[in-house]
């Protein structure tokens, strides 16, 4: 996770450079830009939290035998 992390941060700081040096304005502004990375954590971790609960209920009704 922090790996990933790191190299999303990389990345941003790189594109952030690149269109800073070409003269190319962000493509959204940064409040917005910020609430979509927001609803991308959100999206991520809601998944991560519904794979978990949904294999949880499986686990409980796999029959005995």
């Amino acid at each position: 996770m922090v790996c990933s992390s790191a190299i999303a941060l990389g990345a941003g700081i790189v594109m952030g450079i690149v269109c800073w040096a070409i003269h190319v304005q962000s493509p959204a502004p940064p409040p917005i830009a910020l609430i979509g990375l927001l609803g991308m954590v959100a999206g991520e971790s809601g998944a991560r939290l519904v794979r978990r609960r949904l294999a949880m209920w499986r686990a409980r009704r796999k029959p005995v035998r």
